[in-house]
């Protein structure tokens, strides 16, 4: 009698591990290689109990969409009835990325979780979303060295987002030196340049253009002026962490980080974003003394009609004020030739 319970419950255990076995095998050939995660389909992701990648993609823009679904689908076929691949469209669900660990803004993002243990790790944002990081991160997931490889891509120089996958506002960007969380000390804080940096978000700061068109600008005439001791810089929030030192930087915000005087409290420029208000305000803070000519931010063939479109607002708003039409500041100039770039 004793010896027939021993075999019995090993045909049960056995049995029951098939059983489990063919329910995930079933499981799984219900899904895609790369399946959109659904409320029709979370039940069966919840059932299979396997390691899953969480992918949140811009679903908006269809070339960036294949252009990572194509690399998601490589990666997870070399993980196949091991792992399980699914995304989102981040715009929907932004709201649910820090629940996988994501504290970035940069999309694509992912998160790679344990059903079993609710382990949650995240894929650095500083790092370009390709097959070979993507295999070394999950790798590292699976086999517990997530803090050594944390420590690791901490190093890793962030790239640029492909100029495709950025906003319209980057065709105003030409002269301008672009910060991010791995160089922001080593070119803002580190003494010898008068440094102005424009903290924004290109994915969520809207009307960007006016401001970005002048601030170009002002980097286009310190170059043309031989003026190489003031450096014009743009940090984007969208795509890269908040710098250590600025970890609560607000934006859209300019700062001014004089020659040699770098520390707290940082020094917030806080008037307009006109190109000449910038450069003179720059010529008055810095440290390494620059002298400015008249009309700095303007070549020299531009200085007469300078003049004329201002004696032309002048008398305008005058006549506008004289009529009772309005504030000054309601003023309309639409009738004006002169790009509005140059105005006072």
């Amino acid at each position: 009698m004793h010896r027939n319970n021993k075999p019995g419950k090993f045909v049960k255990i056995e049995f029951e591990y098939r059983e489990t076995r063919l329910l995930d095998f079933i499981n799984l050939k219900s899904l895609n290689l790369v399946e959109e995660l659904t409320s029709h389909n979370m039940k069966v992701f919840q059932m299979l109990q396997f390691p899953m990648v969480l992918v949140f993609l811009d679903m908006q823009n269809q070339q960036t969409f294949n252009k990572y679904h194509k690399v998601l689908e490589k990666v997870a076929s070399r993980y196949e009835g091991e792992i399980v691949f699914s995304f989102l469209d981040n715009e929907k669900h932004k709201e649910k990325r820090r629940l996988i660990g994501i504290t970035h803004d940069r999309v694509p993002a992912a998160g790679m979780n344990l059903m079993s243990s609710q382990k949650v790790a995240a894929f650095p944002g500083n790092l370009d979303f390709n097959e070979g990081n993507l295999q070394k991160w999950i790798e590292a997931f699976l086999n517990d060295r997530m803090d050594a490889y944390n420590e690791e891509s901490k190093n890793t120089p962030p790239s640029p987002p492909p100029l495709e996958e950025r906003p319209p506002v980057y065709q105003k960007i030409q002269n301008l030196t672009e910060l991010n969380h791995q160089n922001f000390k080593e070119i803002v804080l580190r003494e010898g340049k008068d440094v102005m940096v424009f903290f924004f978000n290109s994915k969520t700061t809207n009307n960007l253009e006016y401001t970005m068109s002048n601030y170009n600008r002002i980097a286009e005439r310190f170059l043309a002026l031989k003026i190489f001791s003031v450096l014009i810089c743009t940090y984007d929030l969208g795509f890269y962490p908040a710098p250590t030192e600025m970890p609560d930087v607000p934006h859209p915000s300019m700062f001014f980080y004089p020659a040699y005087d770098k520390g707290e409290p940082y020094r917030a420029y806080t008037e307009q974003p006109k190109a000449l208000a910038m450069m003179r305000y720059i010529e008055k803070n810095a440290d390494i003394k620059i002298k400015l000519p008249d009309l700095p931010h303007l070549p020299e063939d531009l200085h007469e009609a300078y003049y004329r479109q201002k004696y032309e607002m002048d008398k305008h708003r005058e006549e506008e004020e004289r009529q009772g039409k309005g504030s000054p500041e309601a003023v309309s100039y639409t009738h004006l030739t002169l790009p509005t770039i140059y105005s006072v």
